[in-house]
């Protein structure tokens, strides 16, 4: 007799987990990543130089805390 094929499905959870304590958080750097995006639009930059300067403007404005 041969082999059966035995089909499991399980279901896996997709995206971020339920961390309400993180909320504020993920907020303040989805503002800030938003508002450093706005102000390097205009910039020539690319590749590299172009991430490490939103890094730079967005720990910045994290670390200012408006």
């Amino acid at each position: 007799m041969g082999k059966q094929l035995k089909l499991i499905l399980k279901t896996q959870l997709v995206g971020r987990e339920a961390t309400p304590w993180l909320e504020p958080y993920r907020e303040r750097f989805g503002k800030a990543a938003k508002e450093a995006a706005q102000e390097i639009k205009g910039t020539e930059l690319t590749g590299a130089a172009k991430v490490q300067l939103l890094n730079r403007l967005i720990s910045e404005k994290l670390k200012n805390k408006d």
